[in-house]
C-alpha cells in the first residue's frame, strides 16, 4: 500500500541504501514454519518472497550468496524474518543454510522445533565436523545453531576459523543466512 511505499522511500532517503522489502509483523507466533506451509498467500509469505526476489536479482550476474541479517535492538523480528527467509528459498529448490551466529539469544533451533547436539561453536573449535552439527528441517532448510550466552563470541565470529567455515560451507549451498546479534544491544 501507499503507507509501505512511503515508508520504505523514507528509508531508503534517510539511509541512503535500497530497501528489498516491507515485512508484515506476525507477532509472537509458535511455529512461523507451519504458517508458512498453511498460508502460502498470506501478506507475509508474499513479502518474503518479494524479498527473495530482490536478492537473486540485486546483482543477476553474481546473485550473493551469504546474506547477513541484524536488527537495531532484540525483539524487533529479526531471527523470525531470517528463518522465514530461508524457509522461503529452500520451498523455491535452493539449498539453503541458516546459521545462528546470535550466540547471546539463539533462536533458530527452537524456532523449528528442532534438537540441538551440537553447535557452531562446536565447529568453530574444531570439537565437531560441520556435517554432524547441521539439522535438517522437513522443509528442506538446513540451520547450524547455537547455545546462549556463548563466552567470547565477538571473538569466535569474527575469527579466521569462521572466515574459513564461511568459505567451505560456500561450495556446498546457495545461500547461507547468518542471524547475527542485534547491533546496539
Amino acid at each position: 500500500s501507499d503507507v509501505y511505499k512511503r515508508q520504505g522511500q523514507d528509508l531508503e532517503k534517510s539511509m541512503n541504501l535500497p530497501t528489498i522489502g516491507m515485512i508484515p509483523q506476525l507477532g509472537d507466533l509458535q511455529d512461523v514454519s507451519k504458517y508458512l506451509i498453511e498460508k502460502p498467500t498470506s501478506a507475509y509469505a508474499e513479502s518474503l518472497r518479494a524479498v527473495r526476489t530482490a536478492i537473486q536479482f540485486s546483482n543477476p550476474d553474481q546473485p550473493p550468496q551469504v546474506i547477513m541479517v541484524t536488527s537495531s535492538v532484540p525483539q524487533e523480528g529479526k531471527s523470525q524474518f531470517v528463518g522465514s527467509l530461508g524457509q522461503v528459498l529452500a520451498q523455491a529448490g535452493h539449498k539453503v543454510l541458516v546459521i545462528d551466529c546470535d550466540l547471546r539469544r539463539p533462536r533458530q533451533v527452537s524456532n523449528f522445533d528442532l534438537e540441538l547436539k551440537h553447535t557452531l561453536v562446536d565447529v568453530l573449535t574444531g570439537n565437531t565436523p560441520v556435517s554432524k552439527a547441521v539439522l535438517k528441517h522437513k522443509s528442506g532448510l538446513e540451520l547450524l545453531g547455537a547455545h546462549a550466552n556463548t563466552p567470547n563470541s565477538q571473538d569466535l565470529l569474527g575469527s579466521q576459523k569462521m572466515r574459513e567455515l564461511l568459505t567451505k560451507l560456500k561450495k556446498s549451498y546457495e545461500y547461507i543466512i547468518l542471524d547475527t546479534p542485534p547491533v546496539l544491544a
